[in-house]
């Protein structure tokens, strides 16, 4: 398999225990996720779980979950076939996605920053709190992670008929979780192709696009628009940002009545409310909330103290410029870039946490490459003790 080939050599050796180690850390990070979903086993689910549940769609064959793409909705299916229908259940069944994602994200570590580094990026993978609360929402973020993941290492590995398939199988399951993934998963196969000056890469995007044709049909069929899903999400956004203008909702209040109201088309939205230069100026705006506001506010902010999430951002902010000095990490960072950049423009109005934790293990990457470079400053900038006389 190709995702253990960073770490085979390390797995392999004699007495090394690394194995053994990773897979005790592994199940040290479920714990911790359980351990929350217990702790937190009488709140409320949260309020997007409904329109996900089977029961709550017409589901009369295997695809007719619209407006949600199918992939959750089935995982969802299964859980309750399994008997864990319960808020609880769901979260604590959703939380083992967690353990294929921890080993996938070790070996993409050990890509990019070597077996010893990635071993501190996989323990801030297992602990960070946001990450164990994300995990634990029992949403399809975590099924994202997954996918996304197996996703950059099949495109980090060496070009092959196993390399695209993995793409191709990756892909497939990004589309059918979240629509969004059909561009990011296009700007990564351009970019892979861009580097290996061959159009073939694209190719692995086909898969996805046929897998999902079943979705958007049932769209239609139900609604009459094949992309209802993302047609939604541009009501409720458009709507939000025009609060207040003749034609819209004149208060929050309002406004919350009938959030998804037809007013704009997603064409009238992005091309006629909006000037090319409000496009460009609202997207810069919103890009910095996936790159920036989002660790500062809250991947590397919540359940730490202040001084540790500073300490976080500014490593995370160095090893970003690390790596785009340095051209065998510059991956890193583009893809940071492209896999945010489809929330861009609607992230200037709103935006939520789980829009990006799928991708926010690259910044963890970052991090630990920042880290590194500043202990290995401030171990050259220690005295080093002279060497005894010789007699």
């Amino acid at each position: 398999m190709l995702i253990v080939e960073p770490f085979k050599k390390y797995f392999s050796g004699p007495g090394s225990g690394g194995r053994a180690a990773l897979l005790v850390l592994a199940l040290l990070g479920l714990a911790a996720r359980a351990g929350y979903i217990y702790w937190t086993r009488d709140a409320a689910p949260h309020p997007d779980l409904g329109s996900f549940l089977p029961s709550s769609l017409p589901f009369t064959h295997p695809f007719d979950t619209s407006p949600r793409e199918p992939l959750f909705v089935w995982w969802l299916w299964l859980a309750g076939k399994l008997g864990a229908g319960s808020a609880a259940g769901i979260r604590l069944a959703g939380s083992l996605w967690f353990l294929p994602s921890f080993f996938l994200f070790f070996a993409l570590a050990s890509r990019f920053l070597g077996t010893g580094r990635a071993w501190a990026a996989a323990v801030l993978y297992a602990f960070l709190p946001a990450q164990v609360q994300s995990d634990s929402l029992g949403l399809r973020n975590l099924q994202e992670t997954f996918a996304l993941l197996l996703l950059l290492n099949a495109l980090h590995a060496p070009g092959g008929p196993k390399a695209w398939r993995m793409s191709a199988a990756a892909l497939a399951l990004l589309a059918l979780t979240r629509v969004n993934y059909v561009l990011s998963g296009f700007l990564l196969l351009a970019a892979a192709a861009w580097r290996a000056r061959n159009l073939r890469p694209l190719l692995a995007l086909l898969p996805a696009l046929l897998l999902l044709a079943p979705h958007l049909q049932n769209n239609r069929a139900r609604h009459g628009d094949p992309l209802y899903s993302v047609s939604l999400h541009t009501r409720y956004i458009s709507n939000m940002e025009n609060l207040g203008r003749p034609g819209f909702p004149a208060t929050v209040e309002e406004w919350q009545k009938d959030p998804y109201a037809q007013r704009l088309t997603a064409r009238q939205w992005l091309f006629e409310n909006h000037t090319p230069y409000e496009l460009a100026r609202d997207s810069a705006k919103g890009l910095l909330s996936g790159l920036w506001d989002f660790y500062w506010k809250v991947y590397f902010s919540l359940g730490l103290p202040g001084r540790a999430a500073v300490g976080l951002l500014g490593l995370y902010l160095l090893g970003a410029a690390l790596a785009l000095l340095t051209p065998a990490l510059r991956l890193l960072p583009l893809w940071l870039l492209l896999l945010t950049l489809p929330y861009a423009f609607t992230s200037h109005v709103f935006w939520a946490g789980r829009f990006f934790t799928p991708f926010a293990p690259l910044a963890l990457l970052l991090a630990v490459l920042g880290g590194a470079r500043a202990w290995d400053t401030l171990r050259g900038l220690l005295p080093r003790p002279r060497p005894a006389p010789k007699l």
